[in-house]
């Protein structure tokens, strides 16, 4: 396809195909963003996913990654945009820092775009791409991959066989299948050369709708085999979820670490008198967040004591997530820990992939004299090194 020139560009025809396309991912964007949580509106992505590789479909280069960039602003905007807690100016940063990952993924779709088998093509694109963004910088920041929109889905079946990288797989295969069945049915196709041509409408619709069927099919059947109560019955946990909560919003919040600590021990007891009342079914443990206590429940003696009430309350072991002491000074290490109701804390995790200026500040000394909020992110966390 040769390039644009300057002419095209002036043709008002040209303009406003350029800004259909534009509006298109963005369109495209807010669907995929509400298919995560909080909205979870995972049908979305039947409709977000293929009209992204449409719009990207055959252009060039820099329009290709122009289309890409827009698409991730307004996605991730909608899904990571709860980082304002911490700071618009923060949140802000990611958002147009990760877009550019979603710029690439635009170039990746439009050059597949003229192999024989580009669903596929595309659908790794997606993987790679979710690959670059989760692992870099820093360990990455891998909150958007599409496999977490899928957990209600019939494609959740396959989790226990493929992990989330290939759930992420399946199901931008199914958004390049929908995209594919839509040039079939408008009975038109792209092939490698670049050139557009009618083809046979039954075939090809065939070819589209059976994987399609087959996919989701195959997932709902292993989902069902997964959630069969006689296949199940023999390992199944109840487990009582507790959500305290912190007073207040933004950075400050967290420094209000004995009232976060207990509002856990108050929803413990909460929690208990439901199961006592006969509202809720006996869990076989209660699990508390992570940081919800901020202050070392082995080292405080006060903490150390809610915890252990809570724990006697329910009378079954807690999980707790806590944040620990050590191992060197002005060290800190994210903390699980088994609190037994009779024996205390008799085991120990300490969380090994970490969030980068979340948990740990790369560059800190660096950073601390130019920017010095980062310093309430308080002591440098400490990965762990055993399971």
């Amino acid at each position: 396809m040769p390039s644009t020139s300057v002419a095209d560009r002036a043709d008002p025809r040209v303009r406003r195909a350029s800004v259909v396309r534009f509006l298109t991912v963005a369109v495209a964007g807010v669907a995929m963003g509400l298919s995560w949580e909080p909205y979870g509106w995972w049908p979305l992505l039947a409709v977000g996913l293929p009209l992204f590789t449409l719009a990207v479909r055959a252009q060039r280069g820099r329009r290709s990654f122009a289309l890409g960039y827009v698409f991730g602003l307004v996605m991730l905007t909608v899904t990571i945009s709860w980082l304002h807690v911490l700071g618009v100016w923060i949140a802000a940063l990611l958002i147009v820092f990760e877009a550019l990952f979603f710029g690439l993924l635009g170039v990746a779709l439009s050059l597949v775009g003229r192999l024989r088998w580009w669903p596929v093509a595309a659908a790794c694109g997606w993987v790679l791409v979710e690959l670059g963004y989760s692992s870099l910088p820093f360990g990455g920041f891998g909150w958007a991959r599409i496999a977490y929109a899928a957990v209600d889905t019939p494609l959740a079946g396959f989790l226990p066989l493929v992990g989330v990288a290939g759930v992420s797989f399946l199901v931008a295969l199914v958004g390049q299948l929908v995209a594919w069945a839509a040039l079939v049915l408008t009975g038109r196709h792209t092939p490698r050369t670049g050139r557009t041509r009618p083809v046979p409408r039954a075939r090809s619709g065939l070819a589209a709708l059976l994987p399609l069927g087959l996919l989701l099919g195959g997932g709902a059947l292993l989902r069902h085999w997964d959630t069969d109560p006689t296949a199940t019955a023999a390992g199944s946990v109840n487990v009582g979820i507790v959500q305290g909560n912190v007073p207040g919003r933004g950075i400050a919040a967290l420094g209000r670490a004995r009232t976060v600590t207990n509002n856990h021990l108050a929803e413990t007891v909460r929690l208990m008198d439901r199961v006592r009342a006969g509202e809720l079914g006996e869990p076989d443990f209660v699990l508390w967040p992570e940081n919800s206590t901020d202050i070392d429940p082995l080292r405080d003696a006060q903490t150390r004591q809610t915890v252990q009430t809570a724990a006697t309350v329910a009378g079954r072991p807690i999980l707790v997530g806590a944040v620990t002491e050590g191992p060197g000074v002005d060290e800190r290490q994210t903390t699980a820990l088994w609190w037994d109701p009779q024996q205390g804390p008799v085991a120990t995790y300490h969380k090994q992939n970490l969030v980068p200026f979340g948990e740990w500040i790369p560059f800190r000394a660096q950073l601390l004299p130019y920017i010095p909020i980062l310093q309430e992110v308080g002591a440098q966390s400490i990965p762990g090194t055993a399971p």
